[in-house]
């Protein structure tokens, strides 16, 4: 964790999908408390939507003071945020069709702000590889190909 080289890792865009992600983390937190008649119920909403919101807000605070964390601890981070919300909004969406009960709308919110967070980290995680392979280029630029005799490869 250095200073960011020239590039776009650090730009304003980055930092408003990272506070899309930590809002869609607070709000989700708030539908899943509001939705569960046993608060104990939401455990996983409460596990996946505070890991969230503590990875964006480490990850905002790099880009605040303009440094950028190494893309490669973006992508593993967001890598598994995306497989823990897809699971999330699969388990979830399964349960919510067999409920009937006043509290569905709740659960139904907290569905919305789980695939909400999917779609952001999913969109920061391709957004971190490109910036894994532009720092590639950066530093190993490629050989010059140079031909020792004709026809050699």
């Amino acid at each position: 964790m250095g200073k960011a080289f020239p590039g776009p890792e650090t730009g304003l865009w980055r930092i408003v999908l990272r506070l899309i992600s930590l809002f869609g983390s607070v709000f989700g937190i708030i539908a899943s408390t509001a939705g569960a008649y046993y608060p104990i119920n939401s455990f996983w909403y409460y596990l996946f939507f505070s890991i969230c919101g503590f990875w964006s807000l480490i990850v905002l605070g790099f880009l605040c003071f303009k440094l950028a964390p190494h893309p490669g601890c973006c992508i593993a981070f967001d890598l598994l945020l995306i497989v823990a919300s897809a699971w999330l909004v699969v388990v979830a969406g399964i349960g919510i069709t067999y409920d009937y009960t006043r509290w569905m709308g709740r659960d139904i919110a907290s569905l919305v702000f789980a695939i909400i967070v999917f779609v952001d980290h999913f969109m920061m995680f391709v957004l971190a590889c490109i910036d894994v392979d532009r720092r590639r280029r950066l530093h190993n630029p490629k050989a010059p190909y140079r031909e020792v005799s004709p026809g050699s490869v």
